[in-house]
């Protein structure tokens, strides 16, 4: 009848709307493809060729290689392309030119769909920079910021802890021995070295003030103290025939070269060039000292750890580590990192030539205890932080003191401070360093850069052969440098 065809309609309505839901509810919602997640992408890249990780306008970077490539792999947007605050980028550790890293994090927010992102951005990446994974963090995560401490390993030719290798023009004439330039071959590694070597890195375990370990920080300064946590030598290994060793440390941050300058103390200490006071001498707040700095060659990144962050939010998101990654970063270090090590000192010499100015006459190691202040040269002007610190120190103004304590953390509470806001080598060093020269003996901009390079060798034999004893440098007659803000100092 007319009066059933309403309550027919409604019924036929009424199922196609419960067909219609029933079909929603089984598909899988729509996702938007072009909106950004947040993640921490794991990279592995050798540095030789680039002026470090850190983005630097005229100059090629790592940053500036691996943002092109994930733009290229529709990670990032045509309008974010170079607007790095837009998309929250941040590294967890700045490495100084020609500096590698296994195990370096960056965070960002990326467009992860559709799926196989890593295999499309190393497709536009060179082989010595790979992209290894990334995991899913809140959007709050920072790189930088939420890293609690960062491994680095420094690799170290086993010739170099001969003391009768590799020295000074003046040595050889004085002991009578035959002059073996560019000569070297490896020693035994004996468990009394190993264990010497690990009591002299041992010495840096620990808080202490490191601001004779780098440049433009003062010894008042709360940049200047810093934690070390370990600080060990491994068992030798071999590498293109030659032998290497690896020295790791682990601490919560480091400031400008830091690393280089306690591994280049170290081998002057275990070559019997410095006694071993010298790094307690270092230490000291009333001394100025020029602690010799190696090479850059044998440094990279190892890890950046985030024990933290993974405590609070683990159960929400990944851990973030390097679990999942070793077999690829084992690949990589021998591949790439341990072989540019080995084939450069073979070709270059780098840590042979630099070993000739590790000496007494260049570094007065024996003068550092009588003398702490540089003699010959003005005393550089306190900040008036530190002169505002120094007169807290000698008993004035104890309650200002005690108030600045709770807004400028120091030495007890230095784990909090520390906690994420340093990274490693921010300012590039100079060719000089490549050739294995101290930076320190030549005028330095503010960029860092050589105001002099008459002394730079085109070959290591040939180099011996023009300059003679120019190599070994007058580094205790070192050039005022510019001091540098402390952010940009701090790594």
């Amino acid at each position: 009848t007319v009066c059933d065809r309403p309550t027919r309609s409604m019924e036929v309505a009424a199922e196609e709307r419960a067909t219609k839901r029933a079909r929603v509810e089984s598909e899988e919602p729509v996702l938007n493809p072009k909106k950004k997640r947040k993640v921490a992408l794991f990279l592995s890249y050798l540095g030789k060729g680039y002026s470090g990780m850190q983005r630097n306008p005229g100059m090629a970077t790592i940053e500036e290689v691996l943002e092109d490539a994930i733009w290229k792999a529709g990670g990032i947007s045509d309008d974010n392309r170079g607007k790095f605050a837009n998309i929250s980028w941040m590294r967890a550790a700045r490495t100084d030119k020609g500096v590698s890293a296994v195990g370096q994090v960056v965070s960002l927010k990326m467009i992860i769909k559709p799926d196989g992102i890593v295999e499309r951005i190393n497709q536009h990446l060179p082989e010595q920079i790979r992209a290894l994974g990334f995991k899913r963090v809140t959007n709050g995560f920072d790189a930088r910021k939420l890293c609690d401490r960062r491994r680095y390993e420094y690799v170290v030719p086993l010739f170099a802890f001969d003391p009768e290798q590799c020295r000074e023009k003046s040595y050889y004439e004085q002991s009578g021995k035959p002059l073996q330039y560019g000569i070297t071959h490896d020693i035994e590694f004996t468990p009394e070295l190993k264990d010497r070597l690990n009591c002299i890195l041992n010495k840096y375990v620990g808080t202490h003030n490191f601001h004779n370990f780098t440049q433009g920080v003062g010894a008042h300064e709360p940049q200047a103290l810093r934690h070390i946590l370990s600080f060990t030598v491994g068992e030798p290994f071999d590498i293109n025939g030659r032998k290497f060793v690896a020295c790791t440390v682990l601490g919560q941050s480091f400031v400008l070269h830091q690393i280089r300058k306690m591994i280049g103390l170290a081998l002057a200490i275990a070559r019997g060039v410095a006694p071993e006071s010298c790094i307690e001498d270092a230490y000291r707040k009333d001394a100025s000292v020029n602690v010799p700095l190696a090479p850059e060659l044998g440094l990279f990144l190892v890890e950046a750890i985030f024990d933290s962050y993974n405590k609070r939010f683990g159960s929400i998101h990944e851990n973030l580590n390097m679990d999942g990654y070793q077999d690829a970063v084992a690949t990589f270090k021998k591949n790439f990192i341990y072989k540019h090590i080995a084939e450069t000192e073979e070709s270059e010499k780098t840590m042979a030539v630099w070993l000739r100015s590790l000496n007494e006459r260049n570094f007065k190691f024996t003068q550092w205890e009588s003398s702490m202040a540089r003699k010959g040269q003005p005393k550089r002007s306190l900040s008036k932080r530190e002169q505002v610190s120094a007169v807290d120190e000698q008993g004035v103004g104890e309650k200002n003191k005690e108030d600045r304590t709770k807004e400028a953390p120091g030495h007890a509470n230095q784990a909090a401070y520390q906690n994420g806001t340093a990274e490693q080598d921010s300012t590039p060093p100079s060719e000089a360093a490549i050739q294995g020269l101290d930076t320190t003996t030549f005028p330095l901009d503010c960029s860092g850069a050589m105001a002099a390079t008459a002394c730079i060798p085109d070959s290591f034999e040939g180099a011996l052969e023009k300059q003679g004893e120019q190599f070994e440098l007058d580094a205790g007659k070192q050039s005022e440098v510019p001091p540098i803000h402390p952010e940009a100092a701090i790594e």
